[in-house]
C-alpha cells in the first residue's frame, strides 16, 4: 500500500537495458515505491515492460509519472500499472 512507502524512487530517462539492474539495488536498499517517467513514452513503458517481467509478485509499489494524454493512460491500464 502507498502508506508502506517511505521512500519512493522515480526513474526517468533511464536506458531500458539497464533499468532492472537499478531497481534491482533500489530494492535491496529497501527503497519499495517505484515510479517510472513517461516524459519519453516509449522509453517509459518499455522500463515499465521489463520492470514487471523480472520483478512480477515481489513486494514493491510502480507508478508512472509525467502521464499527459488519455492514450496513455489506457494503455498503462491494459498493462495494469
Amino acid at each position: 500500500m502507498l502508506r508502506d512507502i517511505k521512500l519512493m524512487a522515480i526513474i526517468r530517462e533511464v536506458d531500458p537495458e539497464c533499468v532492472n539492474g537499478i531497481v534491482e539495488v533500489l530494492l535491496a536498499a529497501g527503497i519499495n515505491g517505484l515510479g517510472v517517467s513517461l516524459s519519453d513514452p516509449e522509453n517509459g513503458f518499455e522500463c515499465i515492460r521489463r520492470i514487471q517481467e523480472v520483478f512480477a509478485g515481489m513486494n514493491f509499489n510502480l507508478g508512472p509519472g509525467t502521464v499527459t494524454t488519455r492514450t496513455e493512460t489506457d494503455r498503462l491500464a491494459k498493462i495494469g500499472v
